[in-house]
């Protein structure tokens, strides 16, 4: 909270007002507590209360129109949007890191047109899905010119994390690199000048 001048909200978030079991990972990796329908998972479980998005959303005064929306849960993404009032709140754009058949059917039936997947590789040459990006019919300037720039972002992404040193180095270790990617001055200088591409170097967050 520190770090942060937005509001962050301290609640789970799920299908509806309800309680939920909690499972905190204990294992030393980062981003990996889930909402579960098992108690006495590895790690320790606890039930907590969790609220619907909208809930939060309205609490909070947000826009009926807003521009993005980035939504990791592990797996629980389909019950955080399945009875989401889509008609009441819009994105221009998602990044979605599970996206499971129903849930794209949802989300098709409301409007948002898939537009890319982003992968990071991994030290063993294989690549790791990290989300799925969606646009929204009716972002400013068309989904065709939006999909368009989404695309040139990620050739930007591909070409930097390409570049990475991956030797050596676990599955794990690889996220735990400059708590953001590629840098603002790689990015506006067009992807070409590698020198604004800093060393890696763990950090205490995950990407």
């Amino acid at each position: 909270m520190r770090e942060r001048n937005c509001s962050v909200v301290h609640t789970l978030i799920s299908s509806r007002a309800a309680n939920v079991t909690y499972t905190e990972n204990k294992l030393g990796k980062q981003g990996f507590n889930h909402i579960s329908s098992r108690r006495g998972a590895a790690g320790g479980a606890n039930v907590h209360s969790a609220l619907p998005l909208e809930a939060v959303l309205r609490a909070n005064g947000a826009p009926a129109v807003m521009e993005y929306l980035s939504l990791d849960v592990e797996n629980h993404e389909r019950a955080v949007l399945e009875h989401f009032p889509f008609g009441s709140y819009r994105w221009h754009a998602l990044s979605i890191e599970t996206v499971e058949p129903a849930l794209a059917a949802t989300l098709a039936r409301h409007g948002y047109v898939h537009a890319l997947d982003v992968y990071h590789p991994l030290p063993d040459g294989r690549r790791k899905l990290l989300d799925h990006f969606y646009l929204h019919e009716a972002i400013p300037g068309g989904v065709d010119a939006a999909r368009k720039r989404a695309r040139a972002s990620k050739r930007l992404w591909d070409g930097a994390m390409a570049r990475r040193p991956l030797s050596g180095l676990s599955e794990e270790s690889v996220y735990r690199v400059n708590c953001g990617g590629v840098p603002e001055a790689f990015v506006a200088s067009g992807g070409n000048d590698t020198a604004l591409f800093s060393p890696r170097r763990a950090c205490s967050c995950s990407i």
